[in-house]
């Protein structure tokens, strides 16, 4: 839970105040950060990101979509999981994050500590590789809404991690496991059912959606390592993302759900609501592992990941095919599935 016990609305603070609030969250004057808050824009030296490829990414986050609506909301984790989101796609080029644009829309009447509480999060998050905040804007809006751009760099001379660089023959990989987020989703919406689980095992799966990891270290790791890197993070479903990654490279893929690693509190989870494993591993979003393809083997793969620290557990999980635009799902007695996408979609209309 947040530390923060201003009981004042922004509202009640006003902006010029709030804002003043905000500035030990932010980055003034580095060596890298030239003009940092304070001025139209924020202004970077050039030395900031030499001698790297850029790297720019924006993601939003809106409340009742992506979040519960208040007042069912941890915004210390909310922030953790704004930033996470952001670093994640800079850990799926291979990227070092490094700088951060907040922007807010905020009811006025929302209490003063649950945005101190939000930017505790999205500090924390960032600081765990360096990254800094150097400004944003904030505007009133009846719900919610974080937007986070992301400036990053890739080393020079780095291979480039494109969704376009899957080939046939290549070995398909994916990072620590999914399923957890999708099941600390349901346990945050419906209280009920966490009656029937011990309290452990229903706080790691909420953990696992309010506060991912970002796998930044390995995204750099498997850049330096893996000459043929084709790679796109988990952030709406294992399903959607192989189905981007056969477009992009005109490839098909052949999955072996059984291998699909995922959380040892999910299958407890799913017993007692009687429901598939295959239905979070396969369609949880929110995830931000890391799907990856390349022609290195796993004995290979795993002796090179073996001589870096802090990189979380590979798994190998199916192959590249020619068939191209077919992802195609077996199970342990290698019968093809026949699976309908139910990976969550913005845009559909109420059926």
């Amino acid at each position: 839970m947040g530390k923060n016990a201003d009981t004042r609305t922004l509202a009640e603070i006003g902006e010029k105040e709030f804002l003043r609030l905000l500035r030990p969250y932010l980055a003034l004057t580095t060596r890298d950060v030239i003009v940092g808050v304070g001025d139209d824009a924020a202004l970077l030296s050039s030395a900031a990101l030499k001698g790297q490829h850029t790297i720019l990414t924006v993601d939003m986050l809106v409340e009742g979509t992506h979040f519960p609506a208040a007042p069912n909301v941890d915004w210390q984790r909310l922030g953790v999981k704004a930033m996470v989101s952001n670093l994640s796609d800079v850990a799926a080029m291979g990227g070092i994050p490094r700088f951060a644009l907040v922007s807010l829309g905020l009811p006025p009447a929302m209490p003063v500590k649950n945005v101190l509480d939000l930017y505790e999060g999205l500090t924390a998050a960032g600081k765990r590789f360096a990254v800094e905040i150097i400004g944003g804007d904030t505007v009133a809006s009846p719900h919610v809404v974080i937007s986070i751009t992301l400036l990053g760099g890739l080393p020079e001379g780095h291979h480039l991690a494109l969704r376009s660089n899957c080939t046939a023959g290549q070995t398909v990989y994916v990072s620590g496991s999914l399923g957890g987020s999708a099941a600390g989703l349901k346990l945050l919406l419906n209280p009920k059912l966490r009656q029937s689980l011990d309290p452990k095992i229903s706080e790691a799966l909420m953990a696992r959606h309010w506060a991912p990891e970002a796998r930044v270290q390995l995204g750099q790791v498997l850049c330096s390592i893996c000459p043929d890197l084709g790679m796109i993070d988990v952030s709406d479903s294992l399903f959607h993302e192989l189905s981007i990654l056969a477009e992009a490279s005109h490839v098909g893929f052949c999955i072996y759900v059984e291998q699909i690693p995922y959380p040892p509190e999910l299958e407890t989870f799913c017993r007692a609501i009687n429901e598939p494993i295959e239905d979070y591993t396969l369609f949880s979003g929110e995830e931000y592992e890391l799907l990856f393809c390349t022609t290195l083997k796993p004995e290979e793969l795993l002796q090179k990941l073996g001589s870096f620290s802090h990189i979380p557990p590979v798994t190998p999980i199916g192959t590249v095919t020619n068939d191209a635009g077919v992802v195609q799902f077996t199970d342990a007695q290698g019968n093809r599935l026949t699976l309908r996408d139910r990976t969550y979609e913005h845009f559909n209309s109420p059926s």
